[in-house]
């Protein structure tokens, strides 16, 4: 393995995970979901509806103050097409609100409205905290198998008889040859292509193991999103996570922040706990501490929803075992890797993948969402596009439903039952009073830079990222 250079002892990345006060942040709070989860803005009434002056944004709410009023200016309608040269640019439009409670359905409204509002502001820290209201369910993690159970088998030549004197006569059975059984044993895996909202993901394999919760922290407040670890070739001083842009870096006119710090938990789904939180212990391989990310500059200096093309960034863990606290798998095989690549499967990203050359590629959108915490879930459908803002296209998937936390879940094409496929997009933003997901298009011949940040995650010096992140400016 390649030696770690630049990581004495006393460097904070390796210690992230044990913060002050830690005892606060043990139960995830109702106010977690409202900063970085899934940008969403109102779509536009019809055009007959007259528009009204836009009130000047007001403070951030407190969970013991009363909901904000509704902005009664809603953005352009997004077009299947650009609009005129010089549309109006479209602003977010907050739902009505109320405090958060502990109640059973901790998402009740789109909070993500009010961070796009209020970028640098968030509700008290002393707001209650959210019990869960039950356990994580049991399903199973592989698919169901479909092999027959060798039932008797019916001999037309010897049928059945009631004559105790004369029974019928034993028919030998023969076990399965060798050449059978591997046949069975290795069935292809099939494709999946059924149109699906926002499902509990019943198929386990790869992707629920690669999938994980980003579990990450602005001083002191915890939020959530989704991540995957992705494939960087050989590379083996580190391990790649592909995540959303927000889910790393907060934006605001001073020049924005990464993240204080951040972890990766990943199969959260088959967690022991009620939840996320911070003890790795619960979860089935634990969590790995992120010791950077990186975004593109055009994301760093813009603001929500003009930012969406760049809405993505990676993050970075050293393949060293003091970036891993163990899950409760290790307690049985404590011999198992700690190094997060060599447990799980590293997927594939098609940078070449052109969405008008192949307009109805059935996609998949994976995700943790908040209000169904720990499931890991999904949603399908045929690859469209939308027009969020008059100058950028993105890609669309017109069902899904999944909510705030599912952020950065890896969009995937060529989907199969083994958990498999190929990751062409992720979760990035969708509106508030209707359906759909949108991502932003990773096709580098079309104008990306998402191939250029991933290039420059692979190799670039750990030193660099003391910081918390990396502002890519050269893509």
């Amino acid at each position: 393995m390649k030696e770690m250079s630049g990581f004495p002892d006393n460097q904070k990345w390796k210690y992230r995970m044990k913060a002050k006060n830690k005892s606060k942040r043990k139960e995830i709070t109702a106010w977690m979901d409202l900063a970085i989860n899934i940008e969403r803005v109102e779509e536009t009434p019809p055009p007959t509806m007259p528009p009204t002056p836009n009130p000047t944004p007001g403070p951030s709410p407190s969970p013991t103050s009363p909901p904000p009023s509704p902005n009664p200016t809603l953005p352009p309608s997004p077009q299947p097409s650009p609009g005129p040269s010089s549309p109006p640019s479209p602003q977010p439009t907050p739902r009505p609100t109320s405090p958060p409670t502990p109640d059973p359905t901790p998402y009740p409204v789109d909070y993500a409205s009010q961070w796009t509002r209020h970028p640098t502001r968030y509700p008290s820290t002393e707001s209650p905290t959210f019990q869960p209201t039950s356990p994580p369910s049991n399903r199973p993690t592989s698919p169901p198998s479909n092999y027959p159970t060798s039932p008797p088998t019916n001999n037309p030549t010897n049928p059945p008889s009631n004559d105790p004197t004369n029974p019928p006569t034993p028919q030998p059975t023969s076990p399965p040859t060798p050449e059978a059984t591997e046949a069975v044993q290795q069935a292809p895996p099939q494709l999946l292509d059924r149109d699906v909202r926002d499902d509990p993901w019943e198929y386990g394999g790869q992707i629920q193991y690669s999938s994980g919760r980003v579990l990450f922290f602005f001083d002191g407040n915890p939020f959530v999103c989704t991540g995957t670890v992705i494939d960087d070739g050989d590379h083996p001083d580190r391990t790649l996570i592909l995540t959303a842009g927000h889910c790393a870096f907060k934006y605001d006119s001073q020049g924005g922040r990464f993240a204080d710090y951040a972890l990766f938990i990943p199969n959260q789904d088959e967690t022991r706990g009620r939840g996320t939180d911070e003890t790795c212990s619960n979860d089935p391989l634990g969590c790995w501490t992120l010791a950077f990310a990186l975004v593109d500059y055009e994301w760093s200096t813009r603001r929500f929803p003009s930012s969406v093309p760049w809405d993505y960034a990676i993050y970075v863990i050293p393949n060293v075992p003091e970036s891993h606290q163990p899950g409760y798998i290790y307690d049985r095989q404590p011999e198992l890797s700690r190094t997060l690549e060599d447990v799980v499967t590293r997927f594939p990203i098609d940078f070449n993948y052109n969405q008008k050359t192949a307009p109805a590629t059935h996609t998949h959108g994976m995700g943790y969402t908040f209000n169904k915490d720990p499931d890991f879930r999904y949603c399908a459908k045929d690859l469209s596009t939308k027009y969020g803002i008059s100058s950028y296209e993105n890609l669309w998937l017109s069902v899904c439903d999944m909510s705030g936390g599912s952020s950065g879940g890896a969009w995937m094409k060529d989907t199969k039952d083994d958990g498999s496929g190929t990751i062409i997009s992720i979760n990035s933003w969708g509106y508030s009073s209707s359906t759909g997901m949108a991502g932003p298009n990773f096709y580098t011949g079309g104008g990306a830079k998402v191939e250029c940040l991933f290039e420059r995650a692979k190799s670039v010096d750990f030193d660099d990222g003391k910081s918390g992140g990396i502002i890519v400016s050269d893509c």
